[in-house]
């Protein structure tokens, strides 16, 4: 299977794979479609579209017979048949390893939160140092070191050695935890992440405002509709998946990004209104009474979007601007009071 595995013997792939593998390597593959964005998170380093086999999940053991390292636990095997890999952030090349025992030739990227992304059992890296952006093709899989079969090896961990932590897959793909069997094609077929409209066209609005507000440590992971606290929950939103459009009555439209953050899950959007060039982040206390029904609808539809983020007002309260009127938040007593235009209309008990 991939690197961790102690085992004597590395099996070899027949000839007539090697040459399809000579062919394919030969060539710097060209850009595809899906993958030309140049700025926000991608869920997965393989092209949009394509749906794929995981030789092993997160919380199994990929490479049993034989000891663990804790890295191991928490990547994934993708079947990759000598194709691109895709970085699936910005940041930087740490190390490019030519043969790396086990692992064979890999790459590892610092990510711009300080963590580590590996591509390992690599068959040619295309980049080998300097910086990188998300959806840049960075290598060629293949079947460098332990290897039955060209795959790819892909983990995240908190340093650059062996013997590093292991860390979650969720905060980069919204999937990957431990027992996440990631069977919903969704998962793998839209690739786009943290930073984009819902069309699936680049933000960086959006990814600014993310990365602005301590990106996955502080704003969270993406949470699907329906599951985190939508804005849209009781008006029509054309959904993809954690990632849509709201667009409860002429005048208010936008895009719509849902998180989850911390132990407790708690609930985060980031919204951008149609026409404007900042998104704002709502969180849990304003954004659980916001979404709470009010005469058969979300507050979307009578406030709108944010137009800025929650600031201090007066004494321990904060206060969060709509386009049609604002919301009041005491974090002591977890209560939100709601104005339409200046206009108080009811509350809400919420906490962050």
């Amino acid at each position: 299977m991939a690197d961790r595995a102690k085992r004597s013997s590395v099996l070899r792939l027949a000839l007539p794979a090697l040459l399809v593998a000579a062919f394919i390597l030969a060539s710097t593959p060209a850009a595809e479609a899906h993958n030309t964005w140049t700025g926000g998170y991608r869920k997965w380093p393989w092209r949009g579209s394509d749906d794929r086999t995981l030789t092993t999940l997160p919380g199994e053991c990929p490479h049993c017979p034989g000891s663990e390292s804790s890295s191991a636990w928490k990547a994934i095997d993708a079947s990759m048949y000598y194709e691109t890999v895709y970085s699936i952030s910005p940041g930087t090349i740490a190390l490019y390893q030519p043969s790396g025992g086990k692992a064979g030739m890999y790459l590892l990227v610092k990510d711009a939160d300080g963590s580590y992304i590996t591509y390992e059992h690599l068959g040619k890296a295309l980049v080998m140092s300097g910086s990188v952006v998300a959806g840049q093709p960075i290598a060629v899989s293949g079947c460098s070191g332990n290897c039955r079969g060209a795959h790819l090896h892909f983990q995240r961990q908190d340093g650059t050695t062996f013997s590093a932590n292991a860390l979650s897959l969720t905060p980069i793909s919204g999937h990957g935890g431990s027992g996440d069997p990631l069977t919903h094609a969704t998962y793998t077929s839209d690739n786009a992440g943290i930073g984009y409209y819902h069309s699936g066209s680049f933000s960086a609005a959006i990814q600014n405002t993310y990365r602005a507000a301590g990106g996955y440590k502080t704003i969270g992971v993406t949470a699907d509709i329906g599951v985190g606290w939508s804005p849209c929950r009781y008006e029509s939103a054309l959904s993809s998946w954690w990632r849509y459009v709201c667009a409860p009555r002429s005048g208010i439209a936008g895009s719509i990004q849902t998180f989850y953050n911390g132990s407790w899950d708690d609930e985060r959007a980031i919204m951008l209104e149609d026409g404007t060039s900042t998104a704002y982040v709502v969180y849990s206390g304003i954004l659980g009474a916001y979404t709470d029904a009010y005469n058969g609808h979300d507050w979307v539809y009578w406030i709108g979007y944010p137009t800025g983020n929650r600031y201090a007002y007066g004494s321990g309260l904060y206060r969060q601007n709509f386009r049609y009127g604002y919301i009041v938040f005491d974090p002591g007593q977890c209560k939100e009071w709601i104005y339409l235009g200046s206009s108080y209309k009811t509350d809400g008990w919420y906490c962050d």
